[in-house]
């Protein structure tokens, strides 16, 4: 987890202080799990603050960020970060009345905090592991791609179309 004395920027890994802080709170509360994580997503509705570390509603779910969290469990590496970090996923369809899929920075930042790296730390391991994507993502399109696939003929240019980014369009190496 963040060490009590650094309890910044642990989920997004570079913007959000208030979701570990919160969760502090809670266990100072004796609150625990779903309950905590329904008071998180609540107060960042009434507040209207992102909730860093988890996709806009119109994201569909990664299939990445459930196997960063089952190789987390196979390592042994759990603990309240990522329970509260899935709680506040099933949270936000009860608050928001639609579903908030965690992203893969912050399922990242919820393991690293649970393993106990500093908010730098996980700051500069997603900086770099963006990095890395990056680069990858660039050769991919330059070795693999025809061209501009994502617009589904739409007046309006989307960033990709929602019916693309499901896994059997993947064609890259297997996860």
């Amino acid at each position: 987890m963040c060490p009590n004395h650094e309890l910044r920027s642990c989920f997004r890994g570079y913007t959000s202080e208030d979701i570990p802080q919160r969760i502090q709170q809670c266990k100072k509360e004796n609150i625990y799990g779903e309950t905590c994580a329904l008071n998180i997503v609540r107060e960042h509705k009434e507040q209207r603050k992102i909730l860093n570390g988890y996709h806009h509603p119109q994201h569909i779910l990664n299939s990445k960020v459930e196997r960063i969290m089952q190789l987390a469990h196979e390592y042994g590496i759990t603990g309240q970060y990522q329970v509260v970090a899935k709680a506040i996923e099933r949270a936000t369809e009860k608050v928001y009345g639609r579903f908030f899929y965690l992203n893969g920075p912050g399922a990242i930042a919820a393991i690293a905090s649970d393993m106990g790296l500093s908010p730098n730390q996980i700051k500069g391991l997603l900086i770099l592991s963006r990095t890395v994507s990056l680069v990858a993502h660039s050769i991919e399109e330059m070795e693999q791609e025809k061209g501009w696939r994502a617009s589904t003929k739409s007046r309006i240019t989307q960033p990709i179309a929602l019916s693309l980014q499901l896994t059997e369009f993947y064609d890259g190496p297997a996860l």
